[in-house]
């Protein structure tokens, strides 16, 4: 015969609506409600250490041998005396085990009413042997009704504890709707009324008092009335006036509270203040003036009519924009605003007036001229004419000009060809002034022709970096002469007579990257070419290599920080281009060049004839040429020079 544990609490026959239900809870028995049922001889309650086994606590126990089965379904029943859960039921557990090994894992699972379908799973419990943490309080909200619910430990592993386990029904009271007022400032002896409204009109309203946080006391502190639907208070004190309404609940409604503060202050005149703010401005500024250092807690009105009397604003601070020359006048009254006994005169009040004159800006010149980021030598704002004489093929031309009256004048930069004009405006519109920078940019270095060995040594240049693009002068399509792109190359560096059409000059220093280089030699020689690709390539189809006068050479580099060293590349007197090849389609593509080393040939040492007769492709300023027989030729084959 099965063992049949059960323990059994009596639950109310009826609750209140609007407070909380625990349907089961499993813990000390005399707190026990609702009713566990268990079938199983390997689950009992029994009493588990925790916190590294210093505390003993009660528990429901499943032996390390128990296991949730098909065929034995219902190892563990919990459910309420009367009735089933509904949806929003919420299930509070908190479950450890105990062992000398961290490793165990115990967890629990929640099963529906036909005791196969699992609704929760929770995470791994805490080792209540070796760790002094409490056991993780989890919770699990029933998303739909079930007549019964059942437990247990979840697949085969290390004895489980079940340490608590709760089922609640949330409460499904309405919303009172129980409003007060949020409060605000007063004075002593002044009567504070507040409406008070409820939906639930069959609990009284209570009320208590504090002032500056304590207890108020009636009749030295505050006087209280109450009427229907409505509250007087009347403060005998200054300080913080707080006013708690509490009303219970009647089986429909939830419980209430509200509370109004208020500031109550002395019934005190004002006066003095001050009134802060800025006392020029120009037109289309935003002025704030504010009211400060008040001896008392008043009201404040602002005017800009004291005849009127016509109020604009209140509070302390006024915001108004100033959109025409001139002075704008301002009042401000400041009083207590409690019943004055003498209507003939305030006694509670000060005023105070004052003006922002307000004007516009008619300064039209510049404080600073700037080309390409310094200031142009010998500047002055009255001087309305520059001459930079002549400046570099490329160097740039970049001018920024600043109003000496920003944000209010505004300057305008308009590049010409060989000036910049710069007109600025004064804030008003009409007046303005002019500068202008003119300039002569130089001619484009004519490339030069070499009769003797030459080296282009890379890392000779003199510069780190320089890079072209779409928008450079020139850009990465156009081609150059390097001798007007670097500033202190090295006198074995022959910068006259190398051209490009690159996207790196230089870069790092040590190479140059990019579609094309060109120079021209008067007698035939050979080359020597250091290069390596673009970057680290995996696909043998996109394998680089050299072509020198529209002929592949040798065979590039896979990576690009290994360099490839081509040789006794024979060349004809004439222009020598050189480029780069993609293995795959044989297309145009970047290289890297390191090194390029021209030796001039001896007279028996190439046959020059024989070179000159071959046709080469190459590209010049983006165009396609034919050089053949030491002429030139377009695409179409007539002869250009």
């Amino acid at each position: 015969m099965k063992k049949l544990l059960t323990f059994a609490a009596a639950l109310l026959a009826s609750m209140a609506m609007m407070a909380q239900t625990t349907l089961v809870k499993w813990g000390a028995e005399a707190n026990r409600v609702g009713q566990f049922t268990c079938n199983n001889a390997k689950v009992t309650f029994s009493t588990v250490k925790i916190h590294n086994n210093a505390d003993e606590v009660p528990a429901v126990k499943f032996e390390s041998t128990y296991k949730y089965t098909e065929t034995e379904k219902i190892s563990l029943t919990v459910k309420p005396t009367t009735g089933g859960f509904l949806a929003g039921d919420v299930v509070t557990m908190a479950l450890c085990f105990s062992n000398s090994s961290d490793s165990k894992v115990a967890k629990l699972a929640i099963y529906a009413a036909d005791g196969t379908t699992q609704l929760y799973l929770s995470p791994a419990a805490v080792n209540g042997r070796t760790s002094a943490d409490d056991p993780e309080v989890l919770t699990y909200t029933l998303l739909a009704d079930q007549d019964s619910l059942f437990i247990g430990r979840f697949d085969a592993g290390t004895t489980t504890f079940l340490t608590t386990f709760e089922i609640e029904r949330p409460a499904t009271c309405e919303d009172p709707e129980f409003t007060v007022p949020e409060g605000g400032t007063g004075f002593v002896g002044d009567p504070i009324t507040l409406a008070i409204t409820s939906k639930n009109q069959s609990k009284p309203v209570k009320y208590a008092l504090t002032l500056d946080g304590v207890e108020a006391v009636s009749g030295t502190d505050y006087s209280f009335s109450v009427s229907t639907g409505q509250v007087q208070a009347i403060p005998l004190k200054a300080g913080t006036f707080v006013i708690t309404f509490t009303q219970a609940s009647n089986g429909t409604y939830c419980d209430a509270e509200a509370t109004s503060t208020f500031v109550i202050s002395e019934k005190t005149p004002v006066t003095s203040f001050k009134v802060e703010g800025p006392t020029s401005a120009r037109v289309g500024d935003e002025v704030t003036l504010t009211a400060t250092d008040f001896n008392a807690n008043p009201t404040r009105v602002w005017w800009l009519d004291m005849e009127t009397g016509e109020t604009i604003h209140e509070g302390a601070t006024y915001t108004f924009k100033a959109d025409a020359e001139g002075e704008i006048w301002y009042f401000v009254l400041a009083r207590n605003d409690f019943n004055n006994p003498n209507e003939e005169k305030d006694d509670y009040a000060y005023g105070m007036y004052g003006y922002v004159n307000v004007t516009m800006g008619h300064n039209a010149y510049l404080s600073d001229l700037k080309v390409n980021g310094v200031t142009i030598e010998g500047f002055d704002n009255e001087v309305f004419e520059y001459d930079l004489g002549e400046i570099g093929v490329y160097e740039p031309m970049e001018v920024t000009a600043t109003a000496a009256d920003e944000p209010y004048a505004t300057a305008t930069v308009n590049p010409g060809d060989n000036n910049v004009l710069v007109t600025v405006f004064a804030q008003d519109k009409t007046t303005y002034e002019s500068y202008v920078i003119t300039y002569t940019r130089k001619a484009a270095t004519e490339l030069a022709s070499i009769s003797e060995s030459t080296t282009w040594d890379f890392t000779k240049t003199g510069a780190t970096t320089i890079q072209l693009s779409e928008s450079t002068l020139p850009t990465k399509a156009q081609e150059f002469v390097y001798a007007d792109l670097l500033t202190n190359p090295d006198e074995s560096f022959n910068a006259a007579a190398l051209a490009g059409i690159q996207e790196y000059v230089v870069r790092d220093g040590k190479f140059a990257q990019g579609s094309q280089l060109r120079f021209v030699t008067t007698v035939p020689g050979t080359l020597e070419v250091v290069y390596s690709n673009t970057g680290n390539r995996t696909d043998e189809g996109d394998r680089r290599f050299l072509v020198v006068n529209g002929e592949k050479i040798g065979e590039g580099s896979m990576k690009s920080n290994e360099t490839v060293t081509e040789s006794n590349i024979a060349v004809a007197a004439g222009e020598v281009a050189l480029t780069g090849l993609l293995n795959k389609d044989e297309s145009a593509q970047y290289l890297r060049f390191y090194k390029i080393v021209f030796t001039k040939s001896e007279e028996t040492a190439i046959d020059n004839a024989a070179v000159e007769t071959k046709a080469v492709k190459v590209i010049r300023d983006g165009q396609v040429i034919i050089l053949r027989d030491g002429k030139t030729y377009n695409a179409l084959g007539t002869e250009v020079r």
